[in-house]
């Protein structure tokens, strides 16, 4: 069942998408994430991706663009068009919008880098659920060619991601541990939103009032101190995350 903040976001996503699938260049726009598996609540962002054949849009064209949607200024940009493509992100009517502009071409060779070349070790795979579970916003057919081929998941590849996550540490070792402390950060070094649910479960099981996953991002000392501005004195103990 589709929530209604869902319904309103896709609603959002098809506004969001239109300017820019106007544009000479573009080729297919979808939206993933929540918005398209239907779970999204009031709290939710939208995602977004754009494809464009040979051309990415260039800074006067996003900032005419943002305007004419009614936008904030971007909030962050990663990536760049020299690779081929770039994401970027702005407040709409008061929702984050995440929009990841690339080539078709940048694109298709992203898929073949965890398809053909096997390449587990990066977040390709949540970039392939993204097409599985996307809703198309324009170029229905190319996004339709490209997740009848996202769903072909050679024995090859299964074979390889299963050999690289086979080793993982198990959150939930964590719980007799931390049994009895009311309030605890765990600080890692990977993970995702995927390891939310599981981070849910171990303050319930441990009885923690605060026990909140802080991704380092290539940078303890920066989880650290985004963990004291956050957190301050509530924090009472600060776990690393073994490899």
């Amino acid at each position: 069942m589709t929530t209604p903040a869902s319904q309103e976001l896709f609603a959002l996503s098809r506004r969001v998408a239109a300017p820019y699938t106007d544009l000479p260049a573009a080729r297919a726009a979808m939206v993933t994430g929540s918005v398209a598996k239907g779970i999204s609540d009031y709290f939710s962002d939208v995602d977004m991706s754009i494809f464009y054949e040979d051309w990415l849009p260039d800074e006067e064209t996003l900032t005419a663009i943002r305007s004419e949607l009614g936008g904030s200024e971007r909030k962050w940009m990663s990536g760049s068009r020299e690779e081929g493509g770039f994401a970027e992100a702005f407040d709409l009517d008061g929702v984050e919008v995440q929009v990841i502009h690339t080539t078709l071409a940048t694109w298709e060779a992203t898929m073949a880098e965890l398809q053909v070349n096997l390449k587990v070790d990066t977040p390709l795979a949540k970039a392939l659920e993204g097409i599985l579970i996307c809703r198309p916003l324009y170029g229905d057919e190319i996004i339709e060619r490209w997740r009848a081929q996202a769903a072909d998941f050679p024995d090859a590849l299964a074979e390889a991601m299963v050999k690289h996550y086979m080793k993982f540490f198990p959150a939930w070792g964590l719980a007799g541990y931390l049994d009895g402390r009311r309030h605890g950060v765990v600080i890692s070094d990977s993970g995702g939103s995927g390891a939310e649910p599981g981070w849910h479960r171990l303050r319930a099981q441990s009885g923690l009032l605060h026990a909140v996953p802080i991704q380092a991002h290539g940078s303890l000392h920066a989880a650290v101190c985004d963990c004291a501005c956050r957190f301050r004195a509530a924090c009472r103990v600060a776990l690393p995350f073994p490899t």
